[in-house]
């Protein structure tokens, strides 16, 4: 059993407005939140697919799967990651983001 939290850093000196947009397993979009990210702020979500992005949960178990993707954009700059921990042992996985083209 796993968590998955998801940092999101603004460096700018305004606040960002951020789009986070969970897809199940088979590519459907199950849920789209919009977060405010304060100016020179850190924002953090924690164990996500239980809580913000939960009905992926509910569809991956219709389709049989436990694979996730999130797509994070912004109206400013925006620094994003996801860890991965274990509930068994705390091992932590780091998720880096990769641009959509």
């Amino acid at each position: 059993d796993r968590r998955t939290n998801i940092v999101l850093i603004n460096p700018d000196s305004g606040v960002a407005t951020v789009r986070v947009t969970a897809y199940a397993a088979d590519g459907t979009p199950e849920a789209t939140h919009v977060i405010t990210v304060g100016a020179h702020s850190l924002y953090q979500e924690n164990d996500v697919f239980s809580n913000l992005l939960s009905s992926v949960r509910v569809r991956n178990r219709s389709v049989l799967a436990v694979a996730a993707r999130v797509v994070i954009e912004s109206d400013t700059r925006l620094y994003a990651f996801a860890t991965v921990i274990s509930n068994l042992n705390n091992t932590v996985s780091l998720s880096l983001p990769r641009l959509i083209p």
